[in-house]
């Protein structure tokens, strides 16, 4: 069964954060909670990984809401189930439409200036940032970029990302996203990202998959979202369901039962297996509203077929 674990309305304004957590079983019931987390001061770790070309290691310090496991001791919220129950599950990731491209940027990356055309985006438009060749985004439609430039550890999340140099702006800017966030790689990831949550990372990564491990806390979207303020660690919120009953809170944090068996379940994949694992130990925030419930992915540029080769259909 998925447990959920994490949210309050406004927590990043205190230390101390009261979270109001939703969970779904594996016949599809959920169950919910309340429990009090306390900030802790820790370094972040990320690594290059020259074997595959690609930014490999956790994201973020490990006082993260992305690092941090779920404790033992949680609560859950009575109509959880119902919530679930509404947000169209089982669980579904397109790993071609809607999976996110992530690029590796360093010290020798060319730079570029970036504008945002629908939100500002003053921190990135002020100066050249960097922008690997062969850029490409995400095929569905919300374009997201994510480009990890290990030289000042910073994460760059861009979304409706596209080239602007056939068509005139005011500061000459090469690419125009319609909206951009940044992040440290040792900071606590939130307010970094371009999804409505505002979180920067929380994707299943390809390197994990060929690891074998996911240690942190994943992000889901669900067209079941509720209007209103969002929870922490959402900064934003574009929930549409006014039934508070029926819905999940943006931030909210959904966890998969520890005590099932995953290798007990019959027909289970290995992809299945890794990321059902993550759900039982970090669990998936909510972070924007979607046609269906999905979870987050990188999109796989290794050209190894890595979810295929764990597993998956398509």
């Amino acid at each position: 069964m998925v447990k959920a674990v994490t949210s309050q309305k406004k927590a990043h304004k205190s230390p101390q954060f009261r979270k109001e957590l939703l969970i779904l079983t594996v016949l599809l019931f959920v169950l919910g909670g309340i429990y009090v987390l306390y900030s802790r001061a820790a370094i972040g770790r990320y690594a290059y990984n020259a074997s595959t070309n690609t930014p490999s290691g956790r994201l973020f310090s490990d006082d993260s809401p992305l690092n941090q496991a779920i404790p033992g001791d949680v609560r859950y919220l009575p109509d959880g189930q119902t919530r679930l129950k509404a947000a169209g599950l089982p669980a579904a990731s397109s790993l071609l439409e809607w999976s996110v491209p992530v690029f590796h940027a360093d010290a020798n990356t060319p730079k570029a200036v970036v504008w945002c055309y629908v939100y500002t985006c003053d921190e990135i438009s002020k100066t050249p940032v960097p922008v690997p060749s062969g850029v490409f985004k995400q095929r569905g439609g919300d374009g997201h970029v994510t480009i990890i430039d290990t030289s000042t550890r910073k994460i760059y999340s861009y979304w409706i990302w596209k080239d602007c140099t056939l068509t005139w702006n005011w500061i000459g800017a090469q690419w125009c996203p319609g909206s951009a966030g940044v992040a440290s790689i040792d900071g606590n990831g939130v307010g970094g990202g371009t999804n409505v949550a505002g979180l920067a990372g929380g994707i299943v990564r390809t390197y994990e998959i060929e690891q074998g491990v996911i240690d942190h806390a994943l992000t889901f979207s669900t067209s079941t979202t509720c209007k209103g303020e969002p929870y922490y660690p959402a900064l934003h919120s574009d929930g549409t369901t006014a039934d508070q009953t029926t819905c999940i809170p943006i931030g909210s944090r959904i966890q998969l039962d520890p005590s099932i068996n995953v290798d007990a379940i019959p027909g289970i994949t290995q992809l299945e297996k890794i990321v059902a694992r993550a759900l039982q130990k970090y669990g998936a925030y909510a972070d924007d509203t979607g046609g269906i419930f999905g979870i987050g992915v990188e999109f796989d540029r290794t050209g190894r077929n890595v979810y295929q080769k764990a597993g998956a259909s398509t």
